[in-house]
């Protein structure tokens, strides 16, 4: 089954078409299902005021591995690019991340964020902030709970929020022919023992 997306009628402004000063020239038109590259976009998880947030799949390779072997604390673009197409629009690609921490404690059936969970989170933030300020010479300012990002249980959640998008197609609002996507970056309950 193909990954699609379900169009509607023209409304009032939606996602990035919110934000002050938007201008829809900042924003590459993605769609969902459309290859970039060796990149299959599924769909959009969110957006900022300058860029939108994709899961896309990458189709040149054979298996996937959510998890390294080595933990590291700094996250690094896996590669960039850029897509000429009605501007210059650069691509960061990133491994994918499951969601914000504080979101742990807001799941149906969950105790909040355990404190063994926070504090080994904790230690990593520290280390990582370390690792920037004594080896990059880089002090990190936007330090807040919406850029804390937790990773996924496994690598089942991934196949289940793609077959979800597949059986429930995203809306999407077409301006000038130009498409915005509505974002989805609910992956789903968290497994068994993980915030509960």
């Amino acid at each position: 089954m193909a990954i699609s997306s379900l169009a509607v009628p023209e409304t009032s402004p939606v996602e990035e078409e919110r934000s002050p000063g938007y201008d829809p020239l900042k924003y590459y038109p993605a769609r969902i299902g459309e290859a970039i590259g060796k990149y299959r976009i599924i769909s959009k998880l969110g957006w900022g005021a300058n860029s939108t947030g994709w899961l896309a799949r990458d189709t040149s390779r054979w298996a996937r591995n959510l998890y390294s072997q080595s933990r590291t604390y700094i996250r690094l673009a896996k590669e960039s690019f850029q897509v000429r197409v009605l501007g210059d629009h650069l691509c960061l690609v990133f491994e994918p991340l499951r969601e914000r921490l504080w979101l742990l404690g807001k799941h149906p059936g969950s105790i909040g964020v355990p404190s063994n969970v926070l504090k080994a989170f904790l230690k990593i933030l520290l280390q990582g902030l370390d690792f920037l300020h004594s080896k990059c010479y880089i002090i990190h300012i936007d330090l807040k709970a919406d850029n804390f990002l937790t990773g996924f249980e496994d690598a089942t959640v991934l196949k289940g929020y793609t077959h979800q998008q597949e059986i429930h197609p995203t809306l999407c609002v077409f301006r000038n022919g130009r498409p915005t996507f509505e974002s989805r970056s609910d992956f789903g309950a968290l497994k068994k023992g993980v915030g509960s």
